[in-house]
């Protein structure tokens, strides 16, 4: 959804000008939502062919990258681009391949600048004996959930704030008088 309206912003309704075809989004397998804004993607894939295979660089450098900057864009028009709200914005994006999972972090520490911090490649063994790998990947998981309740905590926070203020300033009623006096002194204006 975040990526529709990035990629379908300049179009306009017919008139003048033929309507163009709306742009299909970039797609996730999986969306993390709550109400209309997203926080977090996920991409998967059948199998693991390594970390230079053809799938992975793809997914987790070009794809899911893209994915998560549409999202802060939605995310920053929605508070209005505040920079102190913005720089508080975390997103997540879980990409697996077969057994392995991989966590990519979006966050913005400058005015113009996405930046993407991707942990380790952890492995889901299907060994019983080797447990603790597996609970890696549950501590990872657990740990994206608590980022992403940050960040819609602040986007919250500021809509909160946001309908306040709209409610106090709809309270301030400025009067005007709809009616002249009648009886006004009119100047003369000299003709020279």
């Amino acid at each position: 959804m975040a990526s529709s309206k990035c990629k379908n912003s300049k179009r306009v309704i017919q008139g003048v000008i033929k309507t163009t075809r709306k742009a299909i989004e970039r797609k996730g397998d999986l969306i993390l939502r709550k109400e209309s804004y997203e926080y977090g993607t996920s991409k998967v894939g059948k199998d693991y062919e390594g970390d230079n295979g053809s799938k992975l660089p793809k997914e987790r450098g070009l794809k899911s990258s893209k994915i998560l900057k549409d999202m802060i864009v939605d995310l920053g028009n929605y508070v209005k681009w505040e920079i102190n709200k913005l720089r508080q914005f975390e997103l997540v994006s879980f990409i697996h391949a077969g057994l392995y999972m991989i966590l990519l972090r979006m966050d913005v520490p400058a005015e113009y600048i996405c930046r993407v911090t991707r942990s380790d490649t952890l492995q889901i063994l299907t060994n019983v004996n080797q447990f603790e790998k597996a609970l890696k990947c549950l501590v990872l998981t657990w740990k994206s959930k608590a980022i992403i309740c940050k960040t819609i905590n602040v986007v919250e926070e500021m809509c909160d704030d946001d309908i306040l203020e709209d409610l106090q300033g709809a309270s301030t009623r400025i009067t005007i008088s709809s009616f002249s006096s009648y009886h006004t002194s009119r100047r003369k204006i000299p003709l020279s």
